[in-house]
């Protein structure tokens, strides 16, 4: 684990984190049955300004769409790395969906 990720574990004070996805921009780990930690890589300030502006604009139509949005709870950053704690979204993986 790098030391980044296990400072924000340390700050956030989350003992024993399971992942649950990884990808091109964040990794993905439980916090409990609502809500998930993202931990962001080598993301630059515009790229999470513009996500936290996406966020805001999503949250209007939050009751007018028939399946779950990720709505960002609460965000950070620890020392260069930033993290969101979201909504944990119900339903299977996309891995386990498409699986080629």
């Amino acid at each position: 684990m790098k030391n980044q990720t296990i400072k924000i574990f340390n700050h956030l004070k989350i003992k024993s984190p399971k992942l649950l996805g990884q990808g091109g921009q964040c990794s993905v780990y439980e916090i409990n049955s609502q809500r998930v930690l993202k931990i962001y890589t080598n993301t630059k300030v515009d790229y999470f300004e513009s996500l936290m502006n996406f966020q805001k604009k999503l949250k209007r139509y939050i009751n007018k769409i028939p399946f779950d949005l990720p709505i960002v709870l609460e965000y950070d950053l620890v020392g260069e790395t930033f993290y969101t704690i979201e909504k944990r979204l119900n339903g299977e993986t996309m891995d386990k969906v498409f699986p080629f």
